[in-house]
């Protein structure tokens, strides 16, 4: 009965052992299995903030070229008005010109 006995305990301590082994294995399998998933994690966000700064950079530079298109077209209407007005006042000062010429030559 105690060779029994202790057979049962042996084998009971093997099971043990076993289990125990088993489990370490697991342990290490799901380690291993959740630093993959939360390297692909990453991987996959990394990528997603990658192409939201792609998307903003882009919006960025639409609204700075629309900015740019309003103040050249803003510039180009003022050069239009400043020539405009130049070009009347180089007449006026042709005449004045001319006026202050035509007096000086006929003083006797």
């Amino acid at each position: 009965m105690a060779g029994t006995a202790l057979e049962e305990i042996r084998q009971a301590e093997k099971e043990a052992d076993r289990i125990i082994e088993d489990a370490g294995r697991r342990k290490e399998a799901v380690i291993s299995e959740a630093r993959a998933k939360a390297a692909q994690f990453l991987k996959d966000k990394e990528k997603e903030l990658a192409k939201g700064k792609a998307s903003s950079m882009e919006n960025l530079k639409e609204k700075l070229l629309a900015a740019r298109s309003k103040v050249l077209s803003e510039g180009s209407e003022k050069v239009k008005v400043l020539r405009k007005s130049g070009e009347k006042k180089v007449s006026e000062a042709a005449e004045l010109a001319l006026e202050a010429f035509e007096n000086e030559i006929s003083r006797p």
